[in-house]
């Protein structure tokens, strides 16, 4: 019997996996699938998965940790979502002048420089494409670039096959062998499906070598309702399900041991002019979904939010952002989104330091709404204190008092005090975002990794590129 949303959207999952499939253009994982049980059409390149083989890659899944270069132990959910950058977006709202420009590799640099400051950020992204390297190759040069310039956990995706080994390298140059990168991955892979149901030959090859390596890979659902699902939440989900538990499978199946994240970006599509919208309410909604079925499988969760169609850090952007970013907070594992503009395409400076203030507003929030104690404490304090009184003097007020959250960029003086200051938060993070890259200095890598990394990306990019960005 189907008693709730979970069970529904699980008992769906599994029909269309079985009836319909993945799209999967790869001859040798085809064979390879075929040889272990799972139904294949090689002319039609697809892979029809059982509700059997489902559930025993589920139950056979590891656990997919994340970690920091300077940290011994891996990322903890254990109290509220983690924040990490968005992606990957062809603009950058410049700094100083605050015009639109295409967005290169020295934005990548201070992007991630700025990002490996913030203190609410915990995985960081090159955020942004590096329109001024090799296109077939920018995505090895984003993820090295990222790697020097901070020492929290990157997520990004390789884009050409070739240079997944590459990667590899840069990795086992900075983590000291292939053994310790493996156990203490720094870095993971995000690949999105082509929806409904489908992959590039290229994303798939991309997928296998990092499946090869034993590195995580983010499955990452970018349905929209009416366009690559159903028009409806329930049908949306379904289709990121399965495309999720499919792709889950499919590695499990080639690669035993592959840890694999549940991740989505699911949004709507503005019929008037048929573009993605990230401002609505139904954002919030379908990741939330999204978030359960990741609970119910016990799988990590990236779930999008922070996200705005607003083209600079402005009341629409706070507006929309909070309006995604509330519903997937009791599932999100990880929030993806920080410094999003312009539906993805365009990068804020200063939407960096907005966003990271909203999330610190946002833990506080997590951790205070869960009443520590059992009230006798307070009853005692209300005791003594007695009626028409206050509290002000306690001990107990002076050390919670510090507890209370402080923006950092927000006004809360009087009037008076607040119009002769010409306060501006806007401002304000523009200024913060300058005093980072003016005074913060990532840790530097161990000893002879820049050297090997400045080698491998000038392969790929050149020696020029290299001296002027590494």
């Amino acid at each position: 019997m189907i008693d709730t949303i979970v069970d529904l959207v699980h008992t769906r999952t599994l029909q269309v996996l079985e009836q319909v499939g993945l799209q999967w253009p790869h001859q040798e994982s085809l064979g390879k699938l075929a040889r272990v049980g799972f139904d294949v059409d090689l002319s039609q390149q697809r892979v029809r998965l059982s509700a059997d083989q489902v559930e025993a890659a589920l139950a056979l899944a590891p656990d997919a940790p994340l970690y920091a270069r300077d940290q011994q132990g891996p990322l903890s959910y254990a109290n509220g979502p983690l924040l990490m950058g968005a992606g990957t977006g062809v603009a950058v709202i410049d700094l100083e002048s605050q015009q639109r420009r295409p967005s290169s590799g020295m934005d990548v640099v201070r992007l991630v420089t700025i990002q490996d400051a913030l203190p609410n950020l915990d995985v960081a992204r090159p955020i942004i494409t590096a329109t001024d390297a090799p296109a077939q190759h920018s995505s090895l040069v984003e993820y090295a670039l990222a790697l020097c310039n901070t020492t929290k956990h990157i997520t990004h995706r390789i884009l050409a096959p070739e240079d997944v080994d590459l990667l590899f390298e840069i990795g086992v140059a900075i983590a000291g062998s292939p053994e310790q990168l493996g156990q203490r991955p720094i870095f993971s892979g995000m690949y999105c499906p082509f929806s409904p149901l489908g992959f590039t030959t290229d994303n798939i090859e991309c997928m296998l070598g990092f499946a090869r390596y034993r590195l995580p890979i983010m499955i990452l659902s970018e349905t929209i309702p009416g366009m690559n699902a159903p028009p409806t939440l329930l049908g949306a989900v379904i289709v990121t399900n399965a495309e999720v538990l499919g792709t889950l499978t499919i590695l499990q199946a080639l690669f035993p041991g592959t840890p694999v994240i549940y991740a989505g970006i699911l949004a709507v599509m503005n019929m008037q002019t048929g573009k993605v919208t990230y401002g609505g309410p139904e954002m919030g909604a379908l990741n939330a979904l999204a978030g359960k079925m990741a609970r119910h499988y016990g799988l990590v969760s990236v779930l999008a939010g922070l996200r705005t169609d607003a083209k600079q850090p402005d009341e629409q952007a706070g507006f929309e952002k909070a309006c995604n970013l509330w519903p997937i907070l009791p599932v999100a594992d990880i929030v993806y989104g920080l410094g999003n503009l312009d539906t993805g395409l365009t990068c804020g400076y200063d939407q960096l330091v907005l966003d990271d203030e909203l999330m610190g507003a946002v833990r506080r929030y997590l951790s205070w709404r869960v009443p520590e104690g059992d009230g006798a404490l307070e009853v005692e304090e209300i005791r003594q204190v007695g009626p028409m009184n206050h509290f002000l003097t306690l001990r107990h007020t002076a050390q919670e008092a510090r507890r209370f959250w402080r923006p950092k960029l927000f006004a809360r003086t009087d009037f008076d005090h607040w119009a002769a200051e010409q306060h501006d938060a806007g401002q304000l993070a523009i200024r913060r975002a300058q005093e980072i890259l003016e005074s913060h200095r990532p840790a530097p890598l161990p000893d002879g990794a820049l050297s090997r990394i400045r080698l491998i990306v000038s392969q790929r990019a050149g020696q020029d590129y290299v001296e002027a960005h590494f």
